[in-house]
Order: structure tokens, then C-alpha cells, then sequence
């Protein structure tokens, strides 16, 4: 047997980012997620802690003042009283019941949300006319279920893995559905990818539309760079619309009446192409 988590001088709470050995602890239920991070009901602390692959021990939920606040917010600065029992659903996500007052609690650790999709193409250089080339599709998150690739309006392949020649003018894009962890089905296009052939040569481009988001975690203002212009809609975990408008290269949002806690920004381009980012508000 071996000591995992606790200092048996304290129980009382002396700060994160230590060695869960030397951490004074009221532990009162655990449990354990898939990837081995594992989660105590540190009770007397009225916080919920997590350690890590490396034995470092962090709060994940209760700011250590007993009571009942913080819904929709970040999980360290909520309230909880004396939590009790743990457990983990599929996605990952911690739900905390607590006998004092009598409700049941959930941190989101992975968010059910549009997944990303993206596609490359090789090789990416000059390329003689005639030679094969292969796109490829991707998606952050969930399980693919379907691959669709188009090209020049028409269906083509339908693995995730796209070969053919190219011809000048070529557009190939692939829209791809995806179940993510709760079951939900989600369909999304990826960026089309352009491509020229001239004389006996070829040159492959592709069109990457990347925006860049910051600071983030926000106090007051979200900067927004992007190649295009976009339309955005911020909404919270449980899909209501707090801001929207449209943004072009260098822009800001507002974010100064948004309550703290944590969001979802979805961006859209006139092309119809979705980016999600996660945004804290604090």
C-alpha cells in the first residue's frame, strides 16, 4: 500500500499546485476518470480537488467558503458546502452532489459543442501535371461517422482520405458528420481547398481562414483577428445568444456586461465555414 493523497498533521487547505502527499485533506468520497486523473471530496475545505498524472493536486470546484452560488460560472470561484459523493460521465465531466444544500452539481470539463473540421492537402509544393494528390479531412472532437467529399459541386470520395489528379480550378471540400461524446449528431464543411494547374506544373494552394481570439480568459475586451469577415454569435452552455454583430481583421467585442463564467463564440464566414472558441469570461 501506498499514501496517494494527504497530510496526516492538517486537514485544513494550504493551497494548489503541490504534491498531493503533502496536502492537507478531509477527503470524503473519490473517484476516477479514464485518463487517471483522480477527484476527492475534500469536505471540510468545501472544495472539490483533483490530482494529476504528476501527483499535483488542484482545486476543480468550491472557492472554500461554504454555501450555494456560482451556477453558469467558473467552478473555482462557486460555492459548495461539504461535498459528497463523485462521478464522472463519459464525456469527462464531474458531477458533485452535496448534502448541504441537497443538489447535485456538474463541472464541465468537455463541452458538447460544433466540432472543428478541418482538410489538408499533399504534397503542397509544385506538383507536375498528372501527379496524384490527397486530401485529407479532420475533426477535433467525437466520433466521424460519415466523410462526404466534393468536388467542382459533385460527390466524390466518402473515406477521410481524398486521391485523385487535379485539374486547374479544382475546389474540393468534404462535409463531415460527427456524434459527439452525449450522443449528439453534428454535420460541418471544411474549408474548400483551391487548386491550379498550369502548363506542365502545378501549383496547390489551399485557403486557410484563421482567426485568432485574445486575451483569453477576458475581463473586458475580446480581440478578434481574422483574414475575413465573420459573423459571430456569443451564446452560453445552455445556448442563449448574449452578443452578436459581425467582425473584420482587426476587431473587438465588448464583453464588459457579460457576466463571468465560461462561453461559447461561434464565427461564421460568408462562405458558411463555423469556428467555435471557447471563451472565459472572468
Amino acid at each position: 500500500i501506498t499514501l496517494v493523497a494527504g497530510d496526516t498533521s492538517s486537514h485544513i487547505y494550504n493551497g494548489d499546485g503541490i504534491l498531493a502527499t503533502v496536502a492537507p485533506l478531509d477527503p470524503i468520497f473519490t473517484a476516477v476518470s479514464e485518463n487517471g486523473i483522480i477527484y476527492i471530496s475534500d469536505s471540510y475545505n468545501n472544495r472539490v480537488r483533483s490530482i494529476s498524472l504528476s501527483d499535483t493536486i488542484y482545486t476543480v470546484a468550491g472557492n472554500g467558503s461554504a454555501g450555494y452560488s456560482g451556477d453558469n460560472g467558473l467552478a473555482t470561484l462557486a460555492q459548495i458546502q461539504t461535498p459528497g459523493d463523485l462521478a464522472i460521465d463519459k464525456c469527462g465531466n464531474l458531477y458533485i452532489a452535496g448534502a448541504n444544500p441537497s443538489r447535485i452539481r456538474k463541472v464541465w470539463f468537455n463541452i458538447d459543442t460544433l466540432p472543428q473540421v478541418s482538410a489538408t492537402i499533399t504534397p503542397n509544393d509544385t506538383v507536375i501535371t498528372g501527379t496524384q494528390v490527397t486530401t485529407t479531412a479532420s475533426v477535433n472532437t467525437g466520433t466521424v461517422t460519415a466523410y462526404q467529399w466534393v468536388k467542382n459541386g459533385a460527390n466524390a470520395g466518402t473515406n477521410s482520405a481524398y486521391t485523385y489528379t487535379p485539374t486547374n480550378g479544382d475546389s474540393v471540400y468534404c462535409i463531415i458528420t460527427v456524434r459527439a461524446c452525449t450522443g449528439r449528431m453534428y454535420t460541418d464543411t471544411t474549408t474548400a481547398i483551391h487548386l491550379t494547374v498550369t502548363g506542365g506544373a502545378g501549383i496547390i494552394s489551399t485557403t486557410n481562414h484563421t482567426t485568432q481570439t485574445y486575451p483569453n480568459p477576458v475581463t473586458d475586451v475580446l480581440h478578434v483577428a481574422t483574414t475575413e469577415p465573420q459573423h459571430y454569435v456569443l451564446h452560453n452552455l445552455m445556448g442563449v445568444t448574449l452578443l452578436q454583430g459581425s467582425v473584420d481583421k482587426q476587431n473587438t467585442i465588448d464583453m464588459k456586461a457579460v457576466p463571468s463564467g465560461i462561453y461559447l463564440l461561434q464565427l461564421t464566414n460568408i462562405q458558411g465555414q463555423r469556428e467555435v472558441v471557447r471563451v472565459v469570461k472572468e
